[in-house]
């Protein structure tokens, strides 16, 4: 048995050493191809490299439109182009119609074409990012398709459709998000295309627009397009190919309920890809969005990196920073797709059933199972409970009452190991704040972590709960096997209320779960037959541990994908999944005390100073053998082994996780980096910004201030700026604009709102602008038209018709980037002109009236010789008039 023991608990220790290594690495690495053509990889970096060299987005639009250019003239060399019919001009449906290209031989052949469509008003009311009646005015996509029709199409039939989307358009420079999934399919549709693969099913490989602004062109390619003979209307399976970062690895994070079908057969291709179906809940509390929320109820899989979300939307996202590893992987599943889908009978996928639990098993395998079968191994942890149960009142081989007092000793190390460990998030980020690593006031949302930091906080999670087991299980009276049995009742109970209330987050409960309470089974059973054959206790073998160790590859990926993607809000989850984890094996976390106390005296002695009062005789100097008795104080320096004390080892590891999670956060996050909350297109005005804002009220009085809204921007702007103050309102550092004079006669006019009968004339500050106008007042108007003022009159151009057929009271209008001068023409239920008010907003960025604040100046002279802060501070400026009974 010694012998046993001696190898038994290091191979143990070694066994969760390895698989916790090997999920840490499954989360932030995958499976790519490398069985393409020598040109695929090389090519599909040139294409990064190109796409990525400036923004794609409405306020760099030569870019956007060079961009879209360079995607057809790539898809010009192994298709054929194809114009006609493809293009709604003002005011058309956008419902956009051409034949599939077929030459003299009558045969389709690959083609792209360009879906240019203003984006109806009925595709808008489907919009996510538009409700509240929100409406963007004359909003033009131009929507990039490649055709490759299969053979039911090629044979004269009309095949159902695979459709991959991936969106060109981007905030900054977008190397990630998303020119490495435009890249990727770029190269992938040439590989197939050229490689002459022959599939029966027809392939749509679309470059979407606007995905940023608010995902305009996938809703348009979805209800507005009608080109290759209807050929949207027969897809049967979609995929969308986006981006979260640079780092971390491809995940298949979110799938159309609804369809069984569609995961079992996800399952058969995928290798190298994480799935989860957590991931979706995950992502569904967060406020991003991607075109996959276009594809409505069509069988569809949504497929993203998460990690490395520091330089989501800002200038770090660049070719330089891109993970080529995960463009591998984005092109390998792209390949898998269409090899797969492209030959298998779609209409299987459309069989409606209930939802599935899916999970992805190191690269090894994916597991999925419907919601059926999770209430099933709910129903099967009962049973096994209820056989514990009836077999332990006849074994007794634990008292229940004690497993009761471990579970509660559990719950309570649960809640307190919480409190503490925001404490302690709180104190360790005031320090990096006191530090100047992070913003004050982004402390309540930070949204970065990386291993270190994730590895660091478990650490101190687990250092704090081994001390609260300590303290709790002598307060009420309970042993070490008492808290993990209770743990494993409180496992089987979370377990078990997922099964039923959220199947598809079970799993990562259910699993280790399962095998706990067998593990307890086996425990009733066989406990005394070990006990006379072995003599010593069954669970001195920690047996509970191992269900945990098999289940790190499904927890960790998870963990890392939650802890990079929100904010601190996930702390509490992740904590206590952590925790019900750990308590099969910290509980008796004391007991190493003696071990570590051997391991301490062998440490060099230390020397402790021992003071001791005494009287002796003492010789008098004066007179040699004459001794007198005296007092005096002793001081005796000895060498002392070394005691462990378990206050020390905790108070160690807590500081070494603090130190860990410390430097984890002060080598990450840069000048622009994206820690604090989403940054999107609609808000680029704020980044790395000082704006001069001008705000006159209904009252016309007119304020004037300089604001900075970007937290991480402010932190190195706060030693060289001053006077500003914090705005709860605005949730940005405000001050007065009280530097140089305008010249606002010179400069601009302030823009205004008139009216002639049922007209509105709005006169704008800059062509170059975002405009938005806030309207109340409106249940009586039926119709708004929006004629730009830089059309021409003979052109056959009516305007842009928004009908308020809801009666809506409060409407808000995004006007397209650089509408310039505008009028607003109104239809009422009768001929009586209606009394509006209007809150009118122009966002310039970069505008020339910013560059002469003292504030920009001083910053851009301060940062002149910084190549990572100086080329990138903007100037910008915010115009907001308000007019009422208009």
């Amino acid at each position: 048995m010694k012998t046993f023991t001696k190898i038994y608990y290091p191979v143990l220790a070694v066994f969760f050493a390895l698989m916790f290594a090997f999920a840490f690495a499954d989360a932030y690495g995958g499976g790519a191809k490398n069985g393409f053509d020598a040109e695929f990889y090389p090519n599909a970096d040139e294409h990064l490299k190109t796409l990525a060299a400036e923004g794609r987005n409405v306020y760099n639009a030569p870019h956007l439109i060079a961009s879209r250019g360079y995607i057809l003239n790539y898809l010009a060399n192994f298709s054929e182009p194809r114009d006609e019919g493809m293009n709604a001009v003002d005011g058309e449906d956008g419902m956009n119609d051409a034949e599939i290209y077929a030459p003299s031989d009558g045969v389709p052949k690959p083609t792209t074409a360009v879906q240019t469509a203003i984006v109806s008003q009925e595709t808008q009311k489907r919009i996510s990012s538009l409700k509240g009646g929100v409406y963007a005015v004359e909003k033009t996509v131009n929507n990039i398709i490649l055709y490759v029709p299969g053979s039911v199409t090629r044979g004269g039939g009309a095949g159902d459709a695979v459709l991959l989307t991936a969106h060109y358009d981007s905030v900054k420079n977008g190397a990630m998000d998303n020119a490495s999934s435009v890249s990727a399919m770029l190269e992938t549709a040439r590989y197939i295309v050229e490689g002459g693969a022959e599939y029966k099913n027809d392939l749509l490989f679309a470059f979407t627009d606007a995905e940023e602004e608010g995902m305009f062109g996938a809703y348009a390619l979805m209800y507005q397009f009608k080109g290759f003979n209807n050929a949207v209307s027969r897809v049967k399976f979609a995929a969308n190919f986006d981006s979260l970062g640079n780092a971390g690895s491809l995940l298949m994070f979110q799938s159309t309920p609804g369809y069984p079908k569609l995961i079992s057969t996800y399952r058969k291709l995928n290798g190298g890809t994480f799935t989860s179906s957590i991931a979706d809940t995950v992502y569904n509390s967060m406020s991003n969005f991607t075109d996959f929320e276009a594809f409505g109820d069509v069988p569809a899989l949504n497929f993203a990196n998460v990690g490395g979300t520091a330089v989501y939307h800002t200038d770090d996202d660049n070719a330089g920073n891109a993970s080529r590893r995960v463009i591998k992987e984005q092109a390998t599943m792209m390949y898998k797709l269409c090899d797969f889908y492209g030959g298998y009978d779609l209409n299987n996928l459309t069989a409606k059933g209930g939802g599935s639990v899916f999970f992805s098993y190191f690269d090894i395998t994916t597991v999925s199972y419907p919601f059926a079968v999770a209430y099933a191994v709910g129903g099967v942890m009962l049973a096994l409970v209820a056989a514990i149960v009836v077999l332990n009142r006849r074994k007794k081989a634990f008292a229940w009452r004690r497993a009761g007092a471990g579970a509660f000793v559990q719950a309570l190390t649960l809640a307190a190991t919480v409190a503490a460990l925001y404490a302690a998030y709180f104190l360790i980020n005031l320090t990096l704040a006191l530090f100047g690593v992070i913003p004050v006031r982004a402390i309540g949302g930070i949204r970065y972590a990386n291993p270190a930091i994730i590895t660091g906080a478990l650490l101190m999670a687990g250092a704090l709960a081994a001390m609260f087991y300590i303290v709790f299980k002598r307060a009420f009276a309970v042993k070490a096997t008492d808290v993990v049995r209770g743990n494993a009742l409180l496992f089987a109970l979370f377990a078990v209320a997922l099964s039923f209330a959220a199947p598809a987050l079970s799993y990562i409960f259910a699993v280790p779960a399962l095998l706990q309470l067998c593990v307890m089974l086996l425990y009733v059973l066989f406990k005394q037959k070990y006990r006379q054959k072995f003599s010593r206790d069954f669970e001195r073998l920690f047996l509970y541990t191992v269900p945990v160790i098999l289940s790190l590859p499904l927890v960790i990926p998870v963990v890392v994908i939650a802890a990079a993607a929100l904010s601190s809000a996930m702390l509490p989850v992740i904590t206590v999944l952590f925790l019900l984890a750990a308590g099969t094996i910290l509980p008796h976390a004391d007991k190493l005390k003696p071990a570590l106390d051997v391991l301490a005296k062998r440490l060099p002695a230390k020397k402790v100073r021992y003071e001791s009062t005494v009287t002796e005789p003492v010789e008098d100097k004066a007179k040699k053998g004459k001794f007198t008795m005296q007092t005096f104080k002793r001081v005796e320096v000895q060498k002392t082994p070394w005691n462990y004390k378990n206050r020390f080892g905790i108070a160690l590891v807590c500081v070494i996780a603090a130190l860990t999670v410390i430097f984890g956060s002060s080598f990450g996050p840069s000048f622009n980096a994206n820690i604090y909350g989403p940054r999107n297109v609609n808000n680029l005005v704020y980044d790395n910004s000082v704006v001069y804002v001008w705000e006159n009220d209904s009252a016309g009085t007119a304020t004037k201030t300089v604001e900075i809204h970007d937290l991480t921007a402010y932190k190195y702007f706060a030693e060289h700026v001053r006077g500003y103050k914090w705005n709860g309102g605005k949730k940005a550092y405000v001050k007065e604009y009280n530097n140089k004079v305008i010249d606002t006669d010179n400069l601009f006019k302030f823009p205004d709102v008139n009216k002639t009968g049922s007209v509105y004339t709005f006169t704008t500050f800059e062509s170059n602008s975002r405009i938005v106008v806030d309207i109340a007042g409106a249940a009586n108007v039926t119709k708004f038209i929006f004629n730009a003022a830089d059309r021409d009159a003979d052109d056959d151009y009516d305007g842009l018709v928004y009908d308020n057929t809801s009666a809506a009271d409060s409407l808000t209008f995004r006007l397209p980037y650089g509408y310039g001068g505008f009028t607003m023409t109104v239809e009422t239920v009768s001929d009586a002109s209606p009394s509006l008010d209007i809150t009118y907003t122009e966002e310039c960025i970069g505008s020339a009236l910013a560059e002469d604040i003292t504030d920009v100046e001083l910053l851009r002279e301060k940062f002149a010789g910084d190549g990572n802060i100086g080329g990138f501070i903007t100037a910008s400026v915010i115009l907001k008039y308000t007019k009422t009974a208009v």
